[in-house]
């Protein structure tokens, strides 16, 4: 089952869910402000993808932090922003156990998941 991780209001995650519902593929929508995420998930795509990517520089809890917090920033440290503040993950975050994908971009989608097809 395919899960999409972002929050309500952000116009990618609107256009992914759109995408998603248009092309009939099953998946459920985790509001990462409203429903909060865990540990282990963040920690799992940390794994999976690594923070570096997964960390939004744009975002105003990046933005929040000091030069040096920015400088000094690593694993540990990203993984408890992340978790402290959600919004600083980039978004949307498409996942199954084979596949993640962040950001949306139409034809990515349709490359990825048309491979995943029976």
């Amino acid at each position: 089952m395919l899960t999409l991780y972002g929050i309500n209001n952000c116009d990618r995650v609107r256009a992914a869910r759109l995408w998603l519902k248009s092309s009939q593929q099953e998946h459920q929508f985790h509001d990462f402000r409203k429903q909060g995420l865990t540990l282990e998930l963040i920690t799992d795509l940390e794994a999976r993808i690594g923070w570096k990517i997964m960390l939004s520089r744009r975002s105003k809890g990046w933005q929040q932090l000091s030069a040096l917090e920015q400088q000094q920033i690593n694993s540990a440290s990203a993984i408890a922003l992340m978790l402290e503040n959600p919004t600083t993950i980039k978004r949307p975050i498409l996942i199954n156990s084979e596949l993640v994908i962040i950001g949306f971009k139409a034809s990515e989608y349709q490359e990825k998941l048309c491979l995943m097809q029976p």
